[in-house]
């Protein structure tokens, strides 16, 4: 049986009390592609999920925006909503990046900017739009609030910018804007072992049938675990960098 520990995983080999791993459904023969991510699947794809679902009844055809929509979680949020028939607007910072992501199945991307949020009402055609996700925060954080439609939901996880989020305290208040945060390692304490096996049925059969994954960087073995330190750190990366097991 292939089990799934939930927890710090650093080592090729992990003993564990049995309460502390949740066990795969049986996927027969997988391929090392499928397998490196299913290794992933218990951060980026479930923080994905959770925030789409867990905050706002999103039905199929309408919208929701994204920030770091190149970003790990940006490309399951796409991927995700792509399967529910949910439309997604992707804000990124940068050009070049449009490409990619509508390939995973983005409707609209935008580059983040002052006129986001006009950009963003003429890209939709004015919809309500119900969630936004940030995990940028400075301006980008108002900009996405002031996107949203009456009784819309922001949901932040992240502030990648290093800057505090920025928000019309007015708007918040005349739009009924609900604020939320999110925090997977708050999920994993307080959520139960039929919530969390209820979580992983939804993205696991997805990412062994290759419906859900992520863009892989590059892989580094354990020895050069510093070469794969400065390339996480490095920018214009797309994908995720791997620590995989040294070669017997």
């Amino acid at each position: 049986m292939v089990l799934l520990a939930i927890g710090s995983t650093w080592a090729e080999e992990i003993v564990a009390p049995a309460e502390g791993f949740l066990p795969l459904p049986n996927l027969g023969t997988l391929s090392a592609e499928v397998i490196e991510q299913l290794a992933m699947s218990a951060v980026n794809p479930l923080t994905a999920l959770l925030m789409l679902t867990s905050y706002s009844d999103i039905e199929e055809g309408q919208w929701i925006v994204q920030s770091a929509a190149n970003s790990a979680v940006g490309g399951y949020v796409i991927q995700l909503a792509k399967q529910r028939g949910i439309k997604t607007v992707n804000i990124v910072r940068r050009e070049g990046l449009a490409d990619d992501l509508m390939a995973k199945g983005a409707d609209v991307v935008l580059i983040d900017g002052p006129n986001l949020t006009a950009q963003i009402a003429k890209a939709t055609d004015n919809a309500s739009i119900m969630l936004a996700l940030d995990p940028v925060g400075g301006d980008t954080y108002g900009r996405l609030a002031n996107s949203l439609g009456y009784g819309g939901t922001l949901v932040t996880y992240g502030v990648l910018s290093g800057k505090p989020a920025t928000l019309d305290t007015g708007k918040v208040i005349f739009n009924d804007t609900r604020l939320r945060g999110f925090w997977l390692y708050k999920w994993y304490q307080t959520a139960t072992t039929e919530e969390m096996q209820a979580a992983f049925g939804q993205v696991i059969p997805l990412i062994a049938n290759g419906t859900l994954k992520a863009n892989i960087d590059s892989r580094y073995t354990v020895d050069q675990i510093k070469q794969a330190v400065t390339r996480a750190w490095e920018g214009g990366r797309n994908g995720k960098v791997l620590i995989v097991p040294n070669p017997l």
